[in-house]
């Protein structure tokens, strides 16, 4: 069984810059499908890469590895769960794509990664495709700070996102979300889709509660029933 260490808030503010990642707001917002354990690689990869590294740099470099050892430290995992997840997560992730969410009602998809190895050894190696570098590296502007001992402590994907795209709008001072768009930001299923009650139950209420409770963001979801239909 896995077990998380929860930090205090003080504790997580000590340690806010060497812990923190950097995306671009356009990628921490569009639907990623992604497992708990698939937001974490990807939040461990990224880490990992050199500050100030250009594209061309990064491709020609060997790909990112990561071991079980990091990812049980990192998340506060025991290490069977540790290895369980990385080589299930890594195996995954060669699959998963960003849907990039388009004005005119259109969709491009976009893979995470163009490489993998094997999981042996205690570690596996991926790399991200060239598509997705620009909103990883060498970001001035237009990007979101996530912390990773939040998402170490979070303990479902749907909190891991939903923190994900609130950081995204921090410096805006707030966000107020059209019920259409944050099922497809947080790539909700058809039950949820279909009654906001499900969708208000199993996942606002959980990860909101989680927000709040360990992180420096203040969430609320009143519903507002206006022209455009509901919003929260």
């Amino acid at each position: 069984m896995s077990s998380t260490t929860v930090k205090s808030k003080q504790e997580y503010a000590e340690s806010l810059d060497e812990e923190c990642i950097k995306l671009s707001n356009a990628l921490t917002r569009a639907a990623q499908m992604l497992s708990l354990n698939e937001l974490r690689l990807i939040y461990l990869a990224v880490k990992k890469i050199p500050v100030g590294i250009t594209a061309a740099e990064y491709l020609s470099n060997p790909s990112i590895t990561i071991t079980a050892a990091e990812f049980r430290a990192r998340y506060g995992m025991d290490q069977d769960a540790a290895q369980k997840a990385l080589k299930s997560s890594a195996k995954a992730l060669y699959d998963r794509s960003v849907i990039w969410h388009l004005g005119d009602e259109s969709e491009t998809w976009t893979r995470w990664i163009w490489a993998r190895t094997k999981y042996q050894n205690g570690s596996v190696s991926i790399k991200f495709t060239p598509d997705i570098l620009p909103h990883l590296l060498k970001l001035q502007s237009h990007f979101t700070l996530l912390e990773l001992n939040y998402v170490g402590a979070f303990k479902s994907a749907n909190t891991v996102r939903l923190y994900s795209i609130l950081s995204s709008w921090k410096s805006k001072g707030g966000k107020t979300f059209a019920i259409e768009d944050l099922h497809h930001q947080l790539d909700s299923n058809a039950t949820c889709i279909k009654d906001f009650g499900q969708f208000r139950r199993h996942v606002l209420k959980s990860s909101v509660a989680e927000i709040n409770g360990l992180t420096g963001l203040i969430v609320t979801y009143p519903p507002i029933k206006g022209a455009q239909g509901r919003v929260v």
